[in-house]
C-alpha cells in the first residue's frame, strides 16, 4: 500500500497510548513534539534507505530546456564586478555573458532580479550590448550526484570532462579554427585554455561542480560546452537526496481529505509496509515520548 506521511505518522502513533495519539498537533505542547518524532524517525529511516538502496529508490530522470542565446544590455562599471541586465532570467546564473567590445567572455556567478555579479572585473564602463549563453544548469537542490548518461534528445550523448580546464580543452582540441574565435595552436592549450570567446554549437561535453550560495547552500552545477546555440532539451539520470518532511506534511485544515495533504512517500507500493515502515519504527521506539515497553519486542521482531 502507497503511505501518504499522514498515514505513516498515524501509524507511528499506534504505539503510543490512545491520548498520545492527538492529530492535529498543538503548538507547543506534548502533541507536537509527538509528531516531530515521529518525523525525525520517518525522515531519518529515509536518508538511511536511501543512502543504501539501489537505483529504484534514489535514482530520478531529469529534463530541462537550454535556452537560445539571449541578447539583452548590461549596465556596467570598469572595475566592478556588480552589474546589470535590461532583461534577465534565473536560468542566467552560473552562464557565460559576451559582451560587445570584451575582449574575453565572464560568467554570471549570482543573480537577483536584475542585478548580476560577474566573476571578472569589467574592463568597460556603460550600458553595452551583450549576449547570454546558456551554458550551465544550476541542478535541483536535492540531486547529489549525475548517475548515467547525459543526453541531448534526437541529437546524441554528452561526454564527461575531468574538470574545467579539460572540458575546455576537450572543446577547442575538437573544434575547427574556422568554426570558433578561438585562435588554438596546436601545443599551446595550457597557455590558451582559458581565455579567448567560447565557441558555439551543439555541446558535447559536460562538467559538474560544486557552487555555494548564500540564500540556498551549496549547489551542483553543470558547465557544457560548446555553448549552446539554438533552444534544445537536456535529460539526465540523478541521485537524489529524500526529502524531508515537517508538520505541514502531516496535517491541513481539509475535513474532505481526512485533513490529510496527500503527501505520498516516494517508493514502491510493496515496499513501504515490509522495509520503509519496520526501519522507521526502530528508529522511533528512541524517542523520549516512546514509552510502550510492550511493543518494543514486535517493533524488533519486524
Amino acid at each position: 500500500m502507497q503511505y501518504t506521511v499522514r498515514k505513516a505518522v498515524d501509524h507511528l502513533l499506534r504505539y503510543l497510548t490512545p491520548d498520545e495519539r492527538v492529530i492535529p498537533p498543538v503548538d507547543g505542547t506534548e502533541s507536537e513534539g509527538r509528531i516531530e518524532s515521529a518525523l525525525y524517525a520517518l525522515n531519518g529511516g529515509l536518508q538511511e534507505l536511501y543512502a543504501l538502496s539501489s537505483d529504484w529508490l534514489s535514482t530520478q530522470s531529469q529534463g530541462e530546456i537550454l535556452n537560445a542565446p539571449t541578447a539583452t544590455n548590461a549596465t556596467l562599471v570598469k572595475g566592478s564586478r556588480v552589474a546589470s541586465l535590461d532583461t534577465a532570467a534565473s536560468w542566467m546564473e552560473g552562464c557565460t555573458i559576451r559582451v560587445t567590445g570584451s575582449g574575453n567572455d565572464n560568467e554570471i556567478l549570482e543573480i537577483s532580479g536584475t542585478d548580476i555579479n560577474l566573476r571578472n572585473p569589467s574592463t568597460l564602463t556603460g550600458t553595452i550590448a551583450c549576449t547570454v549563453y546558456h551554458d550551465c544548469l544550476i541542478l535541483p537542490a536535492n540531486v547529489r550526484e549525475l548517475n548515467g548518461t547525459v543526453l541531448l534528445p534526437g541529437i546524441g550523448e554528452i561526454r564527461p570532462a575531468n574538470g574545467e580546464k579539460d572540458l575546455r580543452a576537450k572543446t577547442y582540441g575538437h573544434t575547427s579554427l574556422n568554426d570558433s574565435d578561438y585562435a588554438f595552436v596546436p601545443g599551446d592549450r595550457e597557455e590558451e585554455v582559458y581565455s579567448g570567446a567560447q565557441p558555439l554549437g551543439t555541446p558535447r561535453y559536460y562538467w559538474v561542480d560544486s557552487v555555494h550560495s548564500l540564500t540556498e547552500g551549496p549547489r551542483h552545477r553543470m558547465k557544457l560546452m560548446p555553448m549552446p546555440n539554438a533552444e534544445m532539451i537536456i535529460e539526465y539520470r540523478a541521485e537524489v537526496s529524500p526529502p524531508n518532511y515537517t508538520i505541514a506534511d502531516v496535517w491541513v485544515q481539509d475535513p474532505e481529505s481526512g485533513n490529510d495533504p496527500g503527501v505520498y512517500i516516494p517508493a514502491p507500493n510493496d515496499f513501504t509496509e515490509s522495509i520503509i515502515i519496520p526501519i522507521v519504527a526502530q528508529r522511533f521506539k528512541s524517542s523520549p515520548f516512546f514509552r510502550n515497553d510492550s511493543a518494543t519486542a514486535e517493533i524488533t521482531r519486524q
